[in-house]
């Protein structure tokens, strides 16, 4: 089974794809710190 997961905060947002509970298919990480 694949999954996604999303995570959110103040400032950054992450979402990822995992298969099995154990392998990470996609990880994407999205940042303002840059700006700040």
């Amino acid at each position: 089974m694949i999954v996604l997961g999303i995570e959110t905060s103040c400032d950054e947002c992450s979402a990822s794809l995992v298969e099995d509970g154990k392998n990470v298919l996609s990880n994407r990480i999205s940042t303002q710190i840059e700006f700040h």
